[in-house]
């Protein structure tokens, strides 16, 4: 199924691509307000599947259509770099935290990472992350499953998660920010 150029209204899609070898590894993560295929207007396939999490609501168009209004109205390319600089912050911040956080503070940095992308303007009192698989958060983290569990575990015993069944709730957020390192500024949300 081809991918349509879209934004994610609510919900969540899992990214992910096939190694050489057929493997499929989880590469990302989008969000509501992120953009989904756009790699598509300019001709290019990045993604080589997706998986919607439970509630997904997407906003899609015609990669032509979306390049026709691109042309007509300059405010189009300028909100839709802003969007891909966005991407590459997260990259560039997942980078440095593959290179050189420990699994606590990967894991950590993770949940925070979503509780902000997820409810950016709101601070609920104890977020959820639901629909991913502890699978899932080893390849976002660069872990093994085992590790995550384990780590996970640790968490919950110290009271800064509950482990529920298909989801997480952060429960100690300002525990899970110093654990984590986290510092959301490179999401340049306010």
């Amino acid at each position: 199924m081809e991918l349509r150029p879209g934004f994610i209204v609510s919900g969540g899609v899992i990214k992910s691509r096939h190694r050489a070898d057929g493997v499929k590894e989880t590469v990302g993560l989008a969000l509501p307000g992120d953009p989904l295929g756009l790699d598509a207007v300019f001709g290019r396939e990045m993604i080589d599947e997706v998986i919607y999490l439970p509630g997904t609501t997407l906003v899609d168009t015609d990669a032509a259509a979306l390049r026709r209004a691109m042309t007509m109205a300059p405010s189009i390319p300028v909100a839709l770099g802003t969007l891909l600089i966005g991407d590459l912050s997260i990259a560039e911040q997942w980078i440095l935290c593959l290179g050189r956080f420990d699994a606590m503070q990967r894991i950590c940095h993770l949940f925070c990472e979503l509780s902000a992308r997820m409810h950016a303007g709101d601070e609920p009192r104890n977020p959820v992350v639901a629909g991913l698989t502890q699978d899932q958060i080893a390849d976002l983290v660069g872990l093994t499953p085992v590790h995550v569990n384990r780590t996970l575990h640790v968490l919950a015993k110290t009271g800064c998660i509950t482990l529920g069944r298909g989801y997480v709730r952060l429960d100690d957020l300002s525990t899970l920010h110093s654990r984590g390192g986290f510092d959301g500024r490179y999401l340049g949300l306010r």
